[in-house]
This record gives C-alpha cells, sequence and structure tokens, in this order.
C-alpha cells in the first residue's frame, strides 16, 4: 500500500482517539455535576459521618482534577472501579449486557436492508408511480417519526390490542420484533431515500443505456449494472448510522425493558453511578468514532478520486 495512505490511515486513527478522550472527559465533569451519588444511593436519614466515610473510600473527597487523572491512570489498565449500585466491576456490568445490545442492533440493521433497500430500488424503477409515492411517504413517517413514540404506538398495537408479540423483555425472536423495527425505522427511512436517489442517478447513466440496447433482460440490468454502483453510497451511510443505532438503542431499550447497555447507561445516570456511566460512554464513543473511521478509509479503496487526492 502507498506510504502516503497509510500516513493518512494512522492520522485518522489518531484524531479518532483524540475525539474518544475528548467527549469521556466532557461525560466525566459534567456528570459531577448531576449529584452527589453517595446521597443517592444510601437512606435519607443516614447519618453524615457514613456518608464521608464512603467518599473518603470512594475518593470522591479528593480535588477534580486528582480524581480526572486517576480516572485514566486506572483506564489504561483498563480498571474503571466498581459499580457504586452493585459493587460488581464497572466493565463487568457494561460487558454483561453486551450481547443483548448487540444482538438489537444487528436485528435492526438486517431489518433496515431489508426494507429499506429493496423499497428503494423499487420506487426508482417505478418512478411516478402509487408505489414510488407510498415508498416515499413511508420514508417521510420514518425520519420523522421520534423512536420512544413509535415504540409506545407499537407495543398499543401489536402487544396490547392485539397480542401478537410481547410487549417488552429479552426472550425469543418474538421479543425482537417490535425493539429491531422500532430502532430500525430511522435508518430504513434514510435507506430507502437514497437508494431511490442513488438508482435513480444510475438509471439514467449511458452504460445503463447501453446495457438496455443490447437487449439484455431489465432484471438483469438493474441487478448486475445498475444496483452495485447505487450501493456505494449506501454502504458508506449505514456505517454513518450506527451512531444514530448507538444512540437510538439508548431510548429503545428503556421503552421495551431491554437488557442492553442503554439501559445500563440510564440507570447509571439516574442514581450518578460515575464508573459504569463513563464505561459506558467509552463503549459508546469508541464504537461510533470507529465507524466513522471506517467509513472515511472505505472511501479511499471505492473511490479512485478519493485515493488520488490524498
Amino acid at each position: 500500500m502507498n506510504p502516503r495512505l497509510l500516513t493518512l490511515i494512522a492520522l485518522r486513527a489518531v484524531q479518532s482517539a483524540l475525539v474518544v478522550i475528548v467527549v469521556v472527559s466532557v461525560v466525566f465533569f459534567l456528570s459531577r455535576l448531576t449529584g452527589d451519588p453517595v446521597r443517592v444511593l444510601l437512606p435519607p436519614d443516614a447519618p453524615q459521618e457514613e456518608i464521608e466515610r464512603i467518599r473518603r473510600e470512594e475518593g470522591l473527597t479528593r480535588p477534580l482534577y486528582v480524581q480526572y487523572a486517576l480516572f485514566w491512570r486506572k483506564a489504561l489498565t483498563l480498571d474503571f472501579g466498581y459499580s457504586f449500585r452493585t459493587r460488581q466491576p464497572a466493565v463487568e456490568e457494561v460487558k454483561g449486557r453486551l450481547p443483548a445490545t448487540i444482538k438489537l442492533g444487528l436485528a435492526a440493521v438486517l431489518y433496515s436492508l431489508l426494507v429499506g433497500v429493496p423499497l428503494g430500488v423499487l420506487a426508482a424503477v417505478k418512478r411516478g408511480t402509487p408505489l414510488d409515492l407510498l415508498a416515499r411517504l413511508l420514508a417521510l413517517v420514518g425520519q420523522t417519526t421520534p423512536n420512544f413514540w413509535l415504540g409506545l404506538m407499537l407495543i398499543l398495537l401489536f402487544a396490547v390490542r392485539l397480542g401478537w408479540l410481547p410487549t417488552g423483555g429479552e426472550g425469543g425472536p418474538r421479543h425482537l420484533i417490535l425493539p429491531a423495527v422500532t430502532l430500525g425505522s430511522f435508518n430504513c427511512a434514510v435507506l430507502l431515500r437514497l437508494t431511490r436517489s442513488a438508482m435513480l442517478e444510475v438509471l439514467g447513466s449511458d452504460f445503463v443505456r447501453t446495457a438496455r440496447a443490447k437487449g439484455l433482460a431489465e432484471l438483469l440490468v438493474i441487478g448486475r449494472h445498475a444496483l452495485p454502483n447505487a450501493l456505494i453510497p449506501v454502504v458508506t451511510v449505514l456505517g454513518l448510522q450506527v451512531g444514530v443505532l448507538v444512540a437510538g438503542s439508548i431510548i429503545v431499550e428503556t421503552v421495551f425493558s431491554w437488557p442492553g447497555m442503554g439501559r445500563l447507561v440510564i440507570q447509571a445516570i439516574a442514581v450518578a453511578d460515575y464508573p459504569v456511566l463513563q464505561v459506558g460512554v467509552i463503549f459508546i464513543a469508541t464504537v461510533i468514532v470507529l465507524a466513522n473511521w471506517a467509513v472515511d478509509i472505505s472511501y479511499l479503496f471505492l473511490d479512485p478520486r478519493i485515493r488520488a487526492a490524498a
């Protein structure tokens, strides 16, 4: 590989690491302004001596800059302390919730791909027809509907009224349907609109007209010639939507009582559980930054013009 490309990739990696450091630092200082975790955890009538003792044990009596330095010194060894609420290692608390969050995220991505991309292709091929208008209406609704409202409406319809699906919690595949649809709705709408726009542009290209002039079947023209070229921007935007999925999972997991990491972060905020909150934010920030970094690097390989400019 070209040494200049390797240098560019390394620089992007350094920039990504700096972003994670800044995000975690902001959360570190802002979380200390949300309240005293000791008073939240202890009963209201707890004696002041007990409160001060726990504060000393947790290092909360030290100056803020000292707490910050100790945090990063321990973080370099992956020691993020113990949860104030459960007294378990904060890393283990987050690690135990990761499988549920990953399962929900993958289901949401699969739903958005299986629904958004085919509908976008059909809308482009059937441009101006009622199918195209319906697809664009669905995309508009998907992008403008808040996740929490959509989740509540799906619970009321399919779980409470019809009784087809459970209201929440983790279990079999039936428990995954409603939260996955809720989480993937925005991403599905984005992919639908982007696929439609990209397909319309590609269908008007010279190489598509040439393929049709050769007498190739329409299905072959779309599947072999048009769709692969239209999917290049879809792939890159899909990587950028990882951040939307991660952020949206916090709300969706709370609505559906899904035992994932997003719900754990909400619980940590409620009781000022600094160690768990910090580990959760580090994970979320790292995933989002890595996804954006991967998209930036993919441009170098997908588009020769960007590679030449780099």
